[in-house]
């Protein structure tokens, strides 16, 4: 029997179980950071690994995974015992793009940008508000790829060279950095120096005939939100001359006064400007409303280069506009907010303050008999200095839209400075200074608010009312008066509907306290509590 036991403690030290009875556990993380568990067994290959992360994830196809471990690229036939993974370590799974987009992608970042873990701070002195959050959001990404095993110097000098895109920092600190970006500027102390730096490289995508699909992919990642929904960020940007990119937020009240007038602006803007909006705000819901009053492009709320972005182009405060080429993504100009105001709100006058053409790109013409004489430059579009009004009527006006509830007070305000914003901005347009009475939408939102404060407002700002229509000729300072106080009753109306959840977040928290028992550890029964070691003397011994 002794004999018997021996000879199978030797079958057993010399026929180990097989792997598939001895698999284990192990974790794999993707650059988003979601973390999952994959079974597994240390004689299987990293392709058969692939293969089971496809299955739990079908967003990362076995094909197109990137395995890391310890700093380096695990190949497909490579085994899990061979790579040195137990079952207490974790791997990275990087998805990267089909074979066919690689290609063009390679070249998308010559001109680096300034380090994303800048931090975002102090509002702008132009009476923008702080950006919370960001610099913390860059922070975090930074600690993941140096968790992969890569020092920070080289995590910072490839994440500048791919504009703070994630996805293509990891294609850079295992392929290399190309040589077109290798001179990435590093980042400067504040905001415009970064911003300089930027546009003083070269411009993405310039060495090879620069086009949107060498740098909106990198820039913004590879897609943008339009109204009709998700689309590439090369496509949606096909044929822009100049792209503005729009920080702003719904919590900002700078912001809510700046972006129905950029809104407006960019109705009556030349073909070929792009607005892309990158959102501040603190959960999806407030960037869906937000973006619902506007007319243009944005970076989706869950994507990663939204958090990244504002440390790329040295954001300290919103709203913001940096002003790309829309060619090459190089960086224009880093005022854009203050050029569009200071030009009142004329993108064409811009365009050319920018050294961008202003025309719309058309088919070339027939040769003419004579040659054309050129057009005279454009004139920035100044908005009428603001004239008096009867204060009291308007006040009056705005004390009865403040007695409606705050949804009837935000679709009165948003309709009534588009009609004024149109006419402002485009004081030639007849159809601005024409208003039908019957149309049902204008009635229910401005005309017949508050008892008729809507028609009486734009009676203040220069129209006159007749029984089908309302109409103004040339609009002037009026117009300009009604705006801005409309522009402030506005923001106040924000202001307390902010306030109010606020209180009553507060009044909720209140009674919930009351609702708390108070437990204590003893007492005397007289309402006073026990501290410590009871007042009878210790017992002792005897």
């Amino acid at each position: 029997l002794a004999q018997g036991r021996a000879e199978l403690t030797a079958f057993a030290v010399n026929h180990p179980p097989r792997a598939a009875e001895r698999g284990m556990k192990i974790s794999a993380k993707l650059l988003k950071g979601e973390q999952f568990e994959v079974e597994i067994e240390p004689d299987v290959t990293i392709g058969v690994l692939k293969d089971r992360i496809a299955i739990l994830r079908p967003e990362c196809p076995a094909e197109v995974q990137k395995i890391l471990f310890s700093g380096r690229v695990l190949a497909n036939t490579c085994t899990v015992a061979e790579a040195g993974i137990k079952e207490t370590d974790f791997v990275v799974v990087m998805v990267g793009k089909p074979k066919a987009s690689e290609a063009a992608a390679s070249p998308a970042a010559e001109a680096s940008a300034p380090s994303p873990a800048s931090a975002i701070g102090q509002a702008e002195a132009s009476g923008g508000a702080a950006v919370p959050g960001a610099g913390r959001a860059a922070e975090a990404t930074i600690q993941q790829l140096c968790d992969m095993g890569f020092p920070r110097s080289e995590v910072d000098r490839c994440l500048q060279a791919a504009f703070g895109n994630p996805d293509r920092a990891v294609e850079y600190l295992f392929s290399g950095i190309p040589s077109a970006a290798q001179a990435a500027p590093q980042a400067g102390s504040g905001g415009n120096a970064q911003v300089a730096a930027v546009s003083a490289s070269a411009a993405p995508g310039a060495a090879a005939g620069g086009t949107p699909a060498q740098w909106a992919d990198s820039l913004f990642g590879s897609q943008l939100l339009t109204k009709s929904g998700l689309k590439a960020a090369s496509q949606a940007l096909s044929g822009a001359s100049a792209v503005a990119v729009y920080f702003s937020a719904h919590w900002c009240p700078p912001c809510r006064q700046f972006t129905p007038r950029l809104a407006a602006a960019f109705a009556g803007a030349p073909p070929g400007f792009a607005v892309v909006f990158v959102s501040s705000d603190r959960d999806e819901a407030s960037f869906g409303d937000y973006y619902g009053t506007m007319p243009w492009l944005a970076v989706p709320f869950t994507s990663p280069q939204r958090q990244m972005l504002g440390g790329v182009f040295g954001v300290k405060g919103i709203p913001h506009v940096s002003i790309l080429d829309g060619k090459t993504g190089r960086v224009i100009s880093a005022t854009g907010r203050e050029d569009i105001m200071q030009n009142g709100f004329s993108i064409a006058a811009c365009l050319q303050k920018w050294g961008l053409s202003s025309d719309p790109v058309r088919p070339a013409a027939a040769p003419a008999i004579e040659p054309a004489a050129p057009a005279a430059p454009q004139k920035a579009k100044t908005e009428p200095t603001p004239l008096p009004i009867d204060e009291v009527a308007a006040d009056s006006a705005l004390e009865r839209v403040a007695a409606e509830s705050f949804e009837a007070q935000e679709a009165f305000f948003k309709t009534g400075l588009k009609v004024l914003e149109n006419i402002l901005q485009n004081p030639t347009v007849e159809k601005y200074r024409q208003l039908k009475r019957s149309n049902p939408a204008l009635s229910a939102k401005l005309l017949d608010m508050g008892n008729g404060a809507g028609l009486e407002l734009l009676q203040i700002a220069g129209f006159q009312a007749a029984e089908e229509e309302l109409t103004m000729g040339t609009p002037d300072g009026r117009c300009t008066a009604v705006r801005d106080r409309m522009q402030k009753a506005a923001t106040k109306a924000w202001e307390v509907q902010a306030r109010a959840k606020r209180d009553a977040k507060i009044q909720e928290e209140i009674e919930k306290d009351k609702s708390r028992v108070t437990r204590y550890g003893g007492g005397d029964g007289g309402g006073r509590m026990d501290l410590g070691r009871g007042r009878k003397p210790a017992g002792g011994g005897g």
